[in-house]
């Protein structure tokens, strides 16, 4: 079976996954999806590899595939690593910001707002991503990108599959107007300004999870 077939399953099962048919903790039998999608288990096994490697999926030695389960107590965990990598990274990209970084940044910013009115949660996770990884490379670190990048990709698929992710992350426009802080304290070279609004943004997205948290308890 060619490349392009597996990445067809590898879209279908992971946009099952994301609209919540199948559940966190959930077993991926080859034999159901080789069935479904009239496809080897050849086919379906190599579509799952490429879901575990984006952190849709977990492997069980002996046991199987699972669609990746999390707890509010992992969430927290992975945004406090967060808070203190860009405490890190803060001090190696104030001077680094070109003009094409911000062009990139302020695109990302205007996509957010459609990614909102279209409650297209896929979109919005790629460019959040997209925004904060940007931001990490002007550091010219690249173990500190990958470590940002890991935690990100953690974040949201964490995120992903926890009640309630619409309502925490697609619901107002509080992290649209800390990106426009962002950036214009990045192209104004305010360091103090800019650490303070980048942690805060960190620690807003958990407080705002702590509060959907407590609303649903």
């Amino acid at each position: 079976m060619n490349h392009s077939k597996t990445k067809e399953i590898y879209i279908l099962m992971k946009k099952s996954i994301t609209d919540g048919i199948f559940k966190p903790g959930m077993q991926l039998k080859e034999d159901y999806f080789s069935t479904l999608y009239d496809v080897s288990r050849t086919t379906v096994r190599k579509a799952l590899k490429l879901l575990e490697a984006d952190g849709f999926v977990e492997s069980i030695y002996n046991k199987g595939s699972y669609v990746t389960k999390s707890s509010i107590k992992d969430i927290y965990s992975a945004y406090g690593l967060r808070v203190q990598l860009e405490e890190i990274l803060l001090p190696e990209i104030i001077d680094n910001a070109t003009s094409e970084v911000i062009e990139t940044l302020e695109n990302c910013i205007a996509l957010e707002k459609e990614f909102f009115k279209t409650k297209d949660i896929l979109g919005y996770i790629e460019n959040n991503k997209k925004f904060h990884i940007e931001i990490a490379r002007l550091s010219n670190n690249k173990y500190l990108v990958e470590a940002i990048e890991q935690i990100l990709k953690t974040i949201d698929i964490h995120l992903l599959f926890y009640d309630n992710y619409h309502h925490i992350g697609l619901q107002d426009f509080h992290s649209k107007r800390e990106h426009e802080e962002i950036v214009k304290y990045l192209k104004e070279k305010k360091f103090s300004q800019l650490k303070r609004t980048m942690i805060q943004h960190t620690k807003d997205a958990c407080k705002k999870l702590e509060i959907q948290k407590n609303k649903t308890s």
